[in-house]
């Protein structure tokens, strides 16, 4: 993984994300599902035929490669799971101060973009994200900041949006950083018509 990193070797088609700078953009990736009860679980790989799940060390690392916003700055948390379906990325994303996160593989056809605000009342959301933050191992939670509500609850509750992927070939997304604004091009293969 080292040497695929630091780009001594090469493999087609592969492009590893991590927590990374590139223009505008500020990259912070976590891999494997969010399981709340594994989260205590300390090994690096784990979980049966194949799948992964993020461990307390892994969210720790997350959270310590969160520095200061820089003006300007667009931030993206990349998951493997989406916020819709595991509130703790949800949590991650307003800790982090992310502009988008960008998750995959939920099964559709189509991508899709949403926030908060399109889909839960003020009082739901700010549950959620005190619900997650219960599920957090306690060494973790005491290093989230407090979730902003009332009038400070904008920033996570309507301008933090959420982009779902399709699976590769059905379709993808374009993200643009022009003229100071941030553009979110997502494009899908479709659906055959019913005969």
């Amino acid at each position: 993984m080292a040497s695929l990193l630091a780009g001594r070797e090469h493999v087609p088609n592969l492009t590893l994300l991590g927590t990374a700078t590139h223009g505008p953009f500020r990259f912070f990736g976590l891999g494997g599902n969010l399981l709340p009860n594994l989260l205590g679980a300390d090994a690096p790989i784990d979980g049966g035929r194949g799948k992964i799940h993020a461990t307390a060390r892994d969210l720790s690392a997350l959270l310590d490669s969160a520095r200061p916003r820089v003006p300007g700055e667009v931030r993206v948390l990349v998951t493997h799971v989406s916020p819709g379906k595991a509130p703790l990325v949800s949590l991650l994303a307003e800790a982090l101060d992310v502009d988008l996160t960008v998750s995959g593989h939920m099964g559709s056809p189509y991508g899709c973009v949403w926030d908060d605000f399109a889909i839960r009342e003020p009082a739901e959301a700010e549950a959620r994200l005190a619900a997650a933050a219960s599920a957090f191992p306690e060494e973790l939670r005491q290093r989230l900041p407090a979730p902003a509500v009332g009038e400070g609850r904008a920033r996570w509750y309507r301008g933090t949006f959420h982009v779902n992927l399709p699976d590769a070939p059905d379709g993808h997304a374009v993200a643009e950083f022009r003229e100071g604004r941030l553009r979110l091009e997502t494009v899908s293969a479709g659906l055959p018509l019913r005969g």
